[in-house]
This record gives structure tokens, sequence and C-alpha cells, in this order.
């Protein structure tokens, strides 16, 4: 299980490249960016490593809140401001949704899981 500190380095370094190549940002152009290059690495294998200590949602976190401070118009409103205005939601609670779906797609058969290959893996 990778460490919440080594899972925020590559987003970290592609949020300071995204910064550095575009000088003005605006709520249009922010999220095409944002959700092509730096969400998914946020997001990977979540249903494997979902993190749930505080700290590592927080770290985690801290990345989409300096994100979305970006867009400089937008800069000195809170965080769910923020996020209202770009249209996002925050990592915590896409986890959750992912979550639930997954559950859903498990109890209603839409998803195969073969419960004694998995605990032989353990």
């Amino acid at each position: 299980m990778p460490s919440s500190r080594t899972a925020s380095t590559l987003p970290n370094s592609i949020l300071g490249q995204l910064r550095q190549a575009f000088n003005t940002w605006n709520p249009q152009s922010f999220n095409s960016p944002y959700t092509a290059f730096i969400r998914p690495h946020l997001e990977y294998a979540n249903s494997v490593w979902n993190p749930h200590r505080r700290a590592d949602v927080r770290i985690i976190e801290n990345i989409q809140r300096r994100a979305t401070k970006l867009v400089g118009r937008i800069r000195d409103r809170s965080y769910q401001d923020r996020l209202a205005i770009l249209n996002l939601t925050t990592l915590e609670s896409r986890r959750s949704r992912g979550d639930l779906i997954s559950h859903y797609k498990i109890a209603n058969g839409l998803l195969d899981v073969n419960w004694l290959a998995s605990t032989k893996l353990m």
C-alpha cells in the first residue's frame, strides 16, 4: 500500500507544472486540465487503498485545495465556495460515492466477485 506522502508527490509535481505553464486560470479553463492530469493520480487505486486516516485524507485533499486556488478570481473564497464555483466535490465525497456504487453492484449481482479466490490471495 502506498503511503499518502508518496501518493501525493506526483500530483503535487503535476500541479506545479500546470501552474508554471498557464499564467491565468478561469473556472472554465480549470476543470479540463485538473480532471485530466491531477485528479486521476489522487483517485488511483481508491477501491484498494481507501485512505481512512484523517492525516491521509488531509494530505490528499490539500492537493485539490491548492489546485482550486490557481483560479485567481476565486482564490480568496473558502474551499467549499471554490468547489461549488468549479463544479467539483471533495475527494472524500467522491470516494464515498464510489464505495456506494461498488456496494450496489455487488449486492445486485452486477459485479462478479469471486470471494474464494480473493481469500486465497491473503
